[in-house]
């Protein structure tokens, strides 16, 4: 696809899988890069994690948007490779397997769910049910499995399990193949008032076309809100670096419990940082607000 879109532009094409090509990049990444200069699409970048040193000096030196195209088949080695190296200077786009709309050559509409009609017990089973995994390919599924064909899947004891796969799949696939995004991380400085905060907020959601700008700062506060569930308490991966420091604060669902509506809000923060009197502070002054908002 790539390769497709790179046709009539200047951009240049290498694969790692080229194993002079890849030992090159590994054992020289200054001479590969100047034998490969971008805009260029280097494809299985996995295999030479060394280059993206040089690729970070290159991005920072010339502040070329665009300049280097990464791609991979082993995701979670590249992941890896790219979060450490090349924090706040990177995209990272995941491309899913065909949705059932697309081999059906048809359209789709990010997929809605009315909350309120769920009943609060199915929600309380939500919330403290494990974890699940979910692939996008069905199909991986049952060879992982070792399900030989659709026949026998159907009289199965994973038909349910992988039916409910393949519908939360579908369902992640029209927000990605509508042009949405389930999350957008942007960048919004803090205005004088909150109405005026959250108006700025919504008008950049709005207008950015990518799912994050970057890059973050230190000096940054981290808000997410997901007003399609409630939740009681929310955890957030930390690799325990400087750069992760900040403040992360989540907003949920509200819901009327006993004439009292009830918000969600979750903070999770350093104890380096913040003690529990600037939360304490924190959840008054916002308690303060909403009981005095209109």
């Amino acid at each position: 696809m790539l390769q497709r879109l790179m046709k009539g532009t200047d951009r240049g094409y290498v694969s790692l899988d080229d194993l002079n090509e890849r030992n090159l990049a590994k054992t020289d990444p200054e001479l590969f890069l100047q034998l490969h200069k971008p805009p260029v699409l280097i494809d299985e970048v996995q295999y030479a994690p060394e280059l993206f040193t040089y690729v970070k000096i290159h991005i920072d030196k010339n502040q070329n948007a665009g300049a280097f195209w990464l791609t991979g088949s082993q995701v979670f080695k590249l992941m890896h490779g790219v979060q450490e190296s090349l924090a706040g200077r990177v995209a990272v786009l995941a491309l899913t397997s065909l949705s059932q709309a697309e081999i059906g050559r048809g359209e789709t509409e990010p997929f809605t769910l009315d909350m309120d009609s769920l009943t609060a017990r199915f929600l309380r089973q939500l919330l403290v049910k494990t974890p699940k995994l979910y692939f996008y390919d069905t199909g991986l599924v049952c060879y992982l499995t070792k399900w030989s064909s659709a026949e026998t899947l159907e009289s199965g004891a994973m038909n349910g399990a992988i039916l409910e796969n393949y519908v939360v799949a579908e369902i992640m696939k029209t927000y990605l193949n509508s042009g949405s995004e389930l999350f957008k991380v942007v960048n919004v400085e803090m205005q004088d008032t909150m109405e005026e905060y959250v108006t700025l907020a919504a008008d950049t959601v709005r207008a950015q076309k990518e799912y994050f700008t970057g890059p973050m700062g230190n000096d940054i506060y981290q808000f997410s809100s997901f007003p399609w569930v409630s939740f009681t308490h929310i955890s957030h991966m930390e690799s325990g670096k400087k750069d992760n420091a900040t403040p992360m604060i989540d907003w949920g669902k509200y819901a009327i419990r006993d004439g009292k509506t009830m918000l969600p809000f979750s903070v999770q923060v350093y104890h380096s940082f913040v003690d529990g009197v600037h939360i304490a502070k924190l959840a008054e002054g916002l308690q303060n607000y909403l009981d005095h908002s209109e």
